[in-house]
C-alpha cells in the first residue's frame, strides 16, 4: 500500500496503526501531488490511502492521473472532511473508500481490505451524507417522465431494450400487437420522444441512473 498525505505526521500516525496488521504492507509514502503520482507509477500498489487536499494541489488531480500509470491501483480517502460535490467527484474520479481520520485502528484495516477486494466502503457519516445529497438532487425532466410509466409500460420498455418486436413482445405478455402499440404511444408521449431508438436510449439510461436505492449495495463498516 502507498501512503500519500501531505502531513508527515499524519502519514507516521497511519503507518503506526497499520503496522499492527500484518497482512497490509506499506510499500511507499508521498507527500506531494506530483510524487504521489510517481510512486503510483514505480511502485504500482494495490491501494493508495491519499488525503483530499495537498499543498500542491488536490487529491482529486492524483485520482485520475494514478488511474492512467496504475490502472489496477484502488484508492482509499482518509481525510478530516469532505464536502458533498468533493465526495461525488471523488466518487466519480474512481475512488472506492471514505474514511475519516477520526477512524479506529480496526474500521481502517476494514477499509483497506475492502477497497483493496474492489469494494465501495464509506464512512457511515459520509454515507449519510452522500444519501441525502442525492436524495435532494432534482430529477431531470427525462427522469421525472420515466417515473410517471406504468408497470406494465416498463415491462414492455424493458423488452424493448432487449431488441424484440412488437410482435415478440406481445407474445411475451399475453397481448396483441395493437395493445403494444398503445403501449409504446403513451410511453412516447410520457418520455417527449416520436422514435422508439429515443425512446429506448432514454429508458436504458434511466434505469442505469445512480439513485438513493444503490446506496444499499454501499460496503460500510458495522
Amino acid at each position: 500500500m502507498l501512503l500519500a498525505d501531505s502531513h508527515e505526521i499524519a502519514r507516521a500516525g497511519v503507518r503506526t496503526m497499520l503496522d499492527q496488521a500484518r497482512h497490509i504492507e506499506i510499500i511507499g509514502e508521498a507527500g506531494t501531488v506530483t510524487t504521489a503520482v510517481e510512486e503510483a507509477r514505480r511502485l504500482r500498489p494495490d491501494v493508495m490511502l491519499i488525503e483530499l487536499r495537498f499543498r500542491d494541489g488536490r487529491g482529486i488531480d492524483v485520482f485520475r492521473h494514478v488511474h492512467e500509470v496504475s490502472p489496477n491501483t484502488r484508492l482509499l480517502v482518509l481525510t478530516y472532511s469532505t464536502d458533498d460535490e468533493s465526495i461525488i467527484s471523488a466518487l466519480r474520479s474512481g475512488v472506492l473508500g471514505f474514511v475519516l481520520k477520526t477512524v479506529t485502528m480496526p474500521a481502517l484495516v476494514q477499509a483497506v481490505e475492502t477497497v483493496a477486494a474492489g469494494q465501495l466502503f464509506l464512512d457511515p457519516s459520509i454515507a449519510s451524507k452522500l444519501v441525502a445529497y442525492v436524495r435532494n438532487q432534482p430529477a431531470s425532466i427525462h427522469e421525472k417522465n420515466q417515473r410517471a410509466l406504468s408497470t406494465q409500460e416498463h415491462r414492455v420498455m424493458e423488452l424493448v431494450a432487449q431488441g424484440k418486436t412488437n410482435k415478440e413482445i406481445a407474445s411475451a405478455l399475453g397481448l396483441s400487437d395493437k395493445t403494444i402499440k398503445n403501449y409504446l404511444s403513451h410511453v412516447y408521449e410520457k418520455l417527449q420522444v416520436t422514435r422508439r431508438a429515443h425512446a429506448t436510449k432514454l429508458f436504458v439510461e434511466g434505469t442505469r441512473t445512480f439513485t438513493t436505492a444503490s446506496l444499499a449495495d454501499f460496503s460500510c463498516p458495522s
